[in-house]
């Protein structure tokens, strides 16, 4: 609470002193959006236009750091905080936006969070040693949803609703634009449903993090993982890491799966430890890492979806 309250005092200092009359590229834009994260960024884009000359479209955590470990500087509060329109995904993780959303120099500011127009999964956030009937067991709110298609579409008609009220005189053009990205997004929820359908498809392994639970539970696919959700434990007991390469085992599975930037130590341990030692250690990305010059480059959520798709062929 004490840096929070720091950041603002920080804030009101600089807004007092000027020090952000200087322009900027989004001061040359009628409106601004910020966005927290690449998949809410891109969506925004795609809905808007990508080219669009009156919005700018701000990418808030662009440096490639871990969505779990941000924390917002003096200059992120002050965009936000000036902002007219704000897309978020609001989860215990995030509780550094209440802070700001309190203190917002727009009070006509539209503010998304993901999560409200989503079905919401739940996992456990308690540590292996404890037992489910203790006081310790919690359940928290699993944030990746923009790992599901499905939540995808859903979020992609609020943020076309909510620029409408933000700029009605263009709202063809959104609708046109949505309707362009919706038909893409439906291609691709259809690869995913088609491959996964296949009667060969076999349960996923993961050795890492799980963030995928959206993912599985629109294709009801089965999977085994050492930790539910985005855990913070880093180190798997013994009894994870047998149970895992029984599973590579009881398949006969050709590959187990880890995410980006992982060190796939576990992985190399878990298909160690089993009778397969040829089972290939596979990469299924979370989009929680992505950097603002890899969306300029061409990356984009379709992309990295359908190399997540390409991924998942592997298993074959």
């Amino acid at each position: 609470m004490k840096k929070f309250t720091f950041y603002l005092i920080c804030i009101l200092c600089f807004l007092n002193l000027g020090c952000f009359a200087k322009k900027s590229k989004a001061n040359t834009f009628k409106m601004n959006i910020v966005c927290a994260s690449f998949p809410e960024y891109d969506w925004t884009r795609n809905v808007l236009g990508l080219d669009s000359q009156d919005i700018y479209v701000h990418l808030l955590i662009k440096s490639g750091i871990d969505l779990h470990s941000f924390q917002p500087t003096v200059a992120d509060i002050a965009t936000i905080s000036k902002c007219n329109m704000f897309v978020y995904t609001g989860t215990e993780s995030a509780t550094w936006v209440q802070e700001i959303l309190k203190q917002v120099e727009n009070k006509n500011m539209i503010v998304i969070n993901t999560l409200d127009y989503v079905e919401p999964i739940m996992v456990d956030s308690h540590h292996e040693e404890e037992v489910c009937q203790t006081e310790n067991h919690k359940h928290t709110t699993d944030e990746h949803i923009w790992l599901s298609i499905k939540n995808a579409k859903k979020i992609c008609q609020t943020i076309y609703q909510k620029l409408c009220v933000l700029d009605s005189q263009n709202q063809q053009l959104y609708k046109t634009n949505l309707d362009n990205y919706l038909q893409k997004l439906d291609s691709l929820d259809n690869s995913f449903a088609e491959l996964t359908s296949l009667p060969d498809f076999k349960p996923l392994i993961f050795c890492d993090r799980f963030p995928f639970a959206y993912f599985v539970n629109d294709y009801n696919l089965e999977y085994f993982a050492p930790y539910e959700g985005c855990s913070s434990e880093t180190e798997a007991s013994f009894e994870k890491v047998a149970f895992l390469a029984n599973k590579i085992d009881e398949y006969n599975t050709k590959c187990v799966f880890t995410l980006e930037k992982s060190d796939n130590k576990l992985a190399k341990t878990v298909i160690a430890s089993s009778n397969n030692p040829t089972c290939d250690i596979v990469t299924l990305h979370s989009m929680q890492s992505i950097t603002l010059s890899e969306a300029f480059s061409g990356k984009s959520y379709l992309s990295v979806m359908n190399d997540n798709l390409d991924a998942l062929r592997k298993t074959f």
